[in-house]
């Protein structure tokens, strides 16, 4: 397409967009609602994400270490941790903090308070809180330990009790829910651009049918289709860039609105969120607008022309 025709096509879908009046209105209704839907499973994903992070926070494997360890081999034995790739961190936690610890955890606990008086001393015991650098890690990091029969063997005095087995059951808990999480919303958003597509495209034809006359006669005179078509993608661009607007400062208020009983509830400040991702949640909300509102075009001109 050349130039001028391409001056032509766009002028000619401004001037769309400008009398379609009713039809045009309807068609930016449209895609706000899919853009809400879009950026609305974007935001739960995103709250998810969050959540999910904060439990996988509290998962570790701990590995327990005997009284009879002293201080020189405590070192060694965190040090040959840390070499271990897939390890982020290892937290060495005394006895004693180990009783802060338990203190704390079940300072409403008065049984459990009491039954720590009763037995006069401290039981617990020295360990370390080891943390992966990704959820799905932590697999490897056991096959690791439990395969290392070196480091196994010149500590077992000091081991007392890894807790690997327990742990293995959360993680794959909480690796199952987070890839079910994103099968979910991939899937939706799915479905829903499918039904934008095919609601969009029966707004679009309606708009056909209003200009059929100026159409055939375009036909008539030997206009290829690329310059029936483009005018009708163009206006169909410029009401997904206007819905896009709209979607975006719809959802700036709303999360600024729900700013802190989404903080208190989630943890997470998802109007900060939203300021801190503006660009990407832009492109996000934009690029699909546009996409829609293309495709749709694109198949509904498309499907008239070969009548």
């Amino acid at each position: 397409m050349n130039r001028t025709l391409l001056r032509r096509v766009i002028k000619s879908g401004l001037s769309l967009a400008r009398r379609s009046g009713i039809l045009g209105a309807s068609s930016i209704a449209i895609t706000v609602v899919t853009l809400t839907v879009i950026l609305g499973l974007f935001f739960t994903q995103a709250l998810l994400d969050a959540s999910i992070r904060a439990i996988e926070s509290r998962v570790d494997v701990t590995l327990y270490i005997a009284d009879s360890a002293n201080d020189e081999t405590i070192a060694n034995m965190q040090k040959n941790l840390e070499a271990i790739n897939e390890i982020k961190t290892v937290e060495f936690v005394s006895k004693e903090e180990a009783l802060v610890r338990y203190r704390e955890r079940h300072s409403t606990d008065d049984v459990a308070l009491q039954a720590l008086e009763e037995v006069g001393y401290n039981p617990l015991r020295a360990s370390f809180v080891i943390h992966a650098k990704d959820t799905a890690e932590y697999e490897s990091i056991i096959t690791s330990l439990e395969g290392n029969l070196t480091f196994l063997e010149e500590n077992k005095s000091f081991i007392f009790k890894p807790n690997f087995i327990n742990n293995k059951v959360v993680i794959d808990k909480i690796l199952l829910l987070r890839d079910g999480v994103k099968k979910f919303g991939y899937t939706l958003t799915l479905i829903f651009i499918i039904i934008a597509i095919m609601v969009t495209s029966n707004t679009i034809r309606l708009s056909i049918y209003s200009m059929k006359d100026e159409i055939e006669v375009m036909r008539l005179v030997g206009a290829r289709g690329s310059y029936i078509r483009g005018p009708f993608i163009v206006a169909q661009i410029v009401y997904s860039i206007i819905a896009a607007i709209i979607t975006l400062l719809l959802f700036l208020g709303v999360t600024y609105i729900l700013r802190d009983s989404l903080t208190i509830f989630f943890g997470v400040d998802l109007f900060q969120y939203y300021i801190n991702n503006v660009l990407e949640i832009a492109s996000l909300v934009l690029f699909s607008g546009i996409f829609l509102g293309v495709i749709s075009s694109f198949l509904s001109v498309s499907k008239y022309l070969k009548k």
